[in-house]
């Protein structure tokens, strides 16, 4: 069953949205995949700019080994490709990645806070999972609710009055037969 609606998450689009499951960056470091959606344009630029920063990783590892070498050939050069080794990734993780696509603020107990690029997407997305969280409380509580209703409705049963009953009977017998 899906909760989210048909709307791109990125630029707020209806037609030509698909589902795709996808890893969400966490400001805590981690990141969460799920199930978001997508309009086709959108999920094309969001994996182009992963792939783009897995590529300035990788520039990143090969420019630590270059500035190294070189800074112990003697050169100062070495020392400016270090340092660009070490801001390329941060860059490029702000530049392509952060605010331009979904991002887990918070995770606490099993509820992920999410931040979604497009206000109208995140309001439709809110009410589902607002209507969705309300349908499951009414079905996970509704056994209880339930047995609360029969409870009530049982009748109560009324206290075991058969020996008291046959005193009473007796005690009328005996009363009449000291009359007579």
């Amino acid at each position: 069953m899906q909760v989210l609606p048909r709307r791109c998450v990125i630029t707020g689009l209806t037609q030509g949205v698909r589902f795709h499951r996808v890893w969400v960056p966490a400001r805590s470091g981690w990141s969460v995949r799920m199930d978001l959606p997508f309009a086709d344009m959108a999920y094309r630029r969001w994996n182009v700019s992963w792939l783009l920063f897995y590529i300035s990783i990788g520039l990143a590892c090969a420019g630590f080994l270059a500035g190294i070498v070189i800074a112990a050939l003697g050169n100062v050069v070495g020392a400016v490709v270090y340092l660009a080794a070490v801001f390329l990734p941060s860059a490029s993780w702000r530049l392509l990645i952060r605010g331009n696509g979904p991002e887990v603020v918070r995770q606490h107990r099993g509820a992920i806070v999410l931040h979604v690029p497009d206000e109208e997407a995140a309001r439709e997305m809110q009410s589902r999972i607002d209507a969705f969280e309300y349908r499951q409380n009414f079905l996970r509580t509704a056994p209880a609710r339930l047995s609360k209703l029969t409870q009530a409705a049982k009748p109560t049963s009324a206290p075991d009055t058969s020996d008291l009953s046959d005193a009473s009977d007796q005690s009328d017998l005996s009363e009449q037969s000291s009359r007579s």
